[in-house]
């Protein structure tokens, strides 16, 4: 990576920090606790991408790090080449209780590390279809600008999408339909057809019938179908060239916020992709499910009280957790931060800002400065691992402060700054009502 490169990826993790979100690229650079997760995590992706499967369940309580380890894991997955959907729960829209919703929802999180920040599986196809399209032109000598060839390159074209999915166990014949039909629509340029197969495929519903008739399909994607389109559309990711798909579900938690009905029907359907992976007949695809620890201890409400899917992933161990870590158990929990962590995780920052702007924090950032801004979290809160993230932010404040005002001494200025002290109360405050709508 050159400097430049390297400059600029630093002023993003900072920026995100100065407004306490997680960062997206180089989050590695400050990962602290995290090591033997990350390196388990690494070990499982390369297997998933030899045609592997599996999955994963992260818990722990707010400010421990879940979406940080989701976004570690969605990172890595890009650097393997992974397509990488990320779901984050909503107990109105997603509770999980539709494998429908929940196969739409995957296709619509679909992002790769070339489309980071826009969906992406519009473009998968569209690069799937393009080498059939240079592999027909190819093996039958057929030139595209001539009309005759052309129609030829479509036929091929059609025969090649029913080979390559045919394939696939459990292959759903209106999926092939409906890819055809994409196809031909981006072929004759009809925009309408084209966006209404595309939307087909990604499970859309209210697509027009009149619509559906030029590509041959009837209804939707329903409860029946949705795992078979999914496993379709995962070994399209492979066959294109990507070694597989990694599945996020982040705020699992939300799932105890519905009606019992639908809460077990969400629970059954998270059993049994467990149970697809477990059996290997979900190749190349991993699936990480994060949420806090209520959901795993929760007997009311919480996955405990849907046996089926407590015993895939409780621990016989479970009692002696605190007293030694087993990150290939299916359930994890992540270690709240402590006072040691943030002084390490402060060195990384620090790191990182004298990069993103070329500067030396030497003899002004001093650990007495670190370990006085964390007392001053621990002392009003009296609960370090709350607060992680507005710790950050407040330290990420003082480094622009230090870093653009030479004549400011951290050492003599920081016990009257104020300011730094009223954003802790602020963010505390916003967190605690966050946390509270959640358990609400």
């Amino acid at each position: 990576m050159s400097s430049r490169t390297e400059s600029k990826e630093c002023r993003s993790i900072i920026k995100a920090l100065k407004s306490g979100l997680v960062p997206g690229d180089g989050i590695d650079r400050i990962v602290v606790g995290r090591e033997d997760t990350l390196r388990q995590l690494k070990l499982d992706l390369n297997d998933v991408s030899e045609g592997s499967s599996g999955f994963k369940f992260y818990a722990g309580d707010y400010g421990s790090g879940k979406t940080f380890m989701c976004s570690l894991a969605r990172n890595e997955a890009w650097k393997q080449d992974f397509v990488v959907s990320c779901v984050n729960i909503d107990a109105r829209e997603l509770p999980m209780n539709r494998m429908e919703t929940v196969y739409s929802k995957i296709i619509s999180g679909v992002r790769t590390k070339d489309h980071k920040n826009v969906p992406a599986f519009d473009f998968i196809l569209q690069e799937w279809l393009f080498k059939l399209e240079t592999k027909v032109q190819k093996e039958n000598n057929l030139n595209p600008m001539n009309n005759e060839d052309r129609e030829k390159i479509g036929n091929y074209i059609a025969q090649e999408i029913n080979e390559q999915l045919e394939n696939i166990r459990h292959f759903d014949s209106s999926l092939a339909n409906a890819i055809r039909g994409y196809y031909e629509a981006v072929r004759t340029q009809n925009k309408e057809i084209e966006i209404s197969a595309l939307g087909w495929i990604k499970g859309e519903a209210n697509i027009s019938p009149k619509h559906k008739l030029k590509f041959n399909v009837k209804g939707g994607v329903n409860k029946d179908n949705a795992l078979n389109f999914l496993k379709s559309i995962n070994q399209l990711m492979v066959n294109i060239g990507y070694k597989g798909m990694l599945i996020i579900f982040d705020e699992l938690e939300l799932i105890r916020n519905v009606r019992h009905d639908l809460r077990s029907a969400a629970f059954e359907n998270i059993r049994y992709l467990c149970d697809l992976t477990a059996k290997e007949e979900l190749p190349n695809c991993y699936f990480i499910f994060a949420g806090t620890e209520d959901l795993y201890q929760d007997e009311v409400k919480g996955i405990p009280s849907y046996q089926a899917l407590h015993a895939r992933i409780k621990s016989d161990n479970s009692f002696l957790k605190g007293k030694v870590k087993d990150i290939r158990a299916p359930l994890v929990y992540l270690d709240n931060f402590d006072e040691q962590r943030l002084v390490e995780v402060s060195n990384k920052v620090i790191k990182a800002h004298e990069l993103a702007y070329e500067w030396d924090s030497k003899g002004r950032i001093t650990l007495w400065v670190i370990e006085k801004l964390i007392n001053r979290v621990a002392n009003k809160f009296g609960k370090i691992s709350s607060v992680p993230r507005g710790y950050l932010k407040s330290f990420v404040d003082l480094l622009d402060i230090t870093e653009q005002n030479k004549d400011f001494d951290p050492e003599k200025d920081f016990i009257n700054n104020d300011r730094l002290e009223n954003e802790f109360l602020e963010i505390e405050e916003i967190e605690k009502k966050e946390a509270q709508l959640v358990e609400f």
